[in-house]
């Protein structure tokens, strides 16, 4: 029985990756024809309406296999991936909305609203996440959650921190204000990117393994994403958009990946690959 739970995890998982990798090579692609054929105008508009597609696309994957229920607080996994769903939703709006304001006047005054969109987001996937996390530590015992809390912070502060004297070198912060609103960012997103790696070594030989590593893999992207788009030329932001919804599709293919789980045939077995060790009673696999 676990032999074949295992062979449809793998071919369900198989399925889940070449829908995605299609949809990510497609967006790539038209963007790509857009551009040659009709020019940068087109190209513009066809990249930030992917961009915003794929966060929304994104979240309601995950909010249609996680949402139903209720709020169970013994149910970790679910409620980590429903809260990565939901912080998609915040991302979502936040790209809508600086698209509108792009194309009116003085709309660049009501940026900030944008970024405080896009904080409710992150602070939804921190929250999920880190509980987990712990929750996942706790059970299997890896280290102690001080020691677990004091080194995920520390490399978040410090790497975060490397990109913030990067981006102030790029000149890309005229002000203080606009350095101290970058710094929120920089740190969550980190914290969340380590959080998540954490998360893939500890599950990278089980089940959870295919979310875990593509969740880790979609957060790094909208990072590296979100640090390029402050470095980089002006010019070159309709390529980061690119990037940006390429990273929302990997979130929503981990989000279907771990909604296989929830699946009776898979979710049936206790135990997890992660060398025999059985799964957190909050992973819901």
């Amino acid at each position: 029985m676990e032999s074949q739970r295992s062979t449809e995890m793998t071919r369900m998982g198989r399925n889940v990756n070449a829908v995605f990798l299609f949809a990510g090579v497609s967006v790539l692609l038209l963007a790509v024809l857009l551009k040659l054929l009709y020019g940068d105008n087109s190209f513009k508009i066809f990249v930030g309406v992917s961009e915003a597609v794929s966060a929304l696309l994104a979240s309601l994957i995950g909010i249609g296999a996680f949402a139903r229920g209720g709020l169970a607080r013994d149910d970790g996994f679910r409620l980590m991936n429903l809260a990565i769903s939901v912080g998609l939703v915040f991302f979502f709006v936040a790209d809508v909305a600086e698209y509108a304001l792009s194309s009116v006047p003085q709309g660049a005054q009501l940026s900030f609203a944008v970024y405080l969109i896009q904080v409710c987001g992150l602070l939804f996937w921190i929250i999920g996440i880190a509980a987990y996390l712990r929750a996942s530590n706790e059970v299997l015992g890896y280290v102690s959650t001080r020691v677990m809390w004091t080194a995920s912070v520390a490399s978040s502060i410090l790497f975060s921190s490397l990109m913030l004297l990067w981006e102030t070198v790029r000149g890309s912060h005229p002000d203080l204000f606009s350095l101290a609103s970058r710094a929120p960012i920089l740190f969550g997103l980190a914290f969340v990117a380590i959080s998540m790696a954490a998360l893939f070594w500890i599950f990278r030989t089980g089940r959870l393994s295919l979310p875990m590593g593509l969740g880790f893999t979609g957060v790094f992207l909208f990072l590296i994403q979100n640090f390029a788009s402050q470095v980089l030329l002006e010019s070159l932001t309709p390529y980061m958009q690119i990037l940006a919804a390429e990273a929302y599709l990997i979130l929503g293919a981990s989000l279907s990946a771990a909604a296989l789980l929830q699946r009776p045939s898979i979710a049936s077995s206790p135990i997890d690959g992660n060398h025999g060790a059985p799964l957190p009673p909050t992973a819901g696999a």
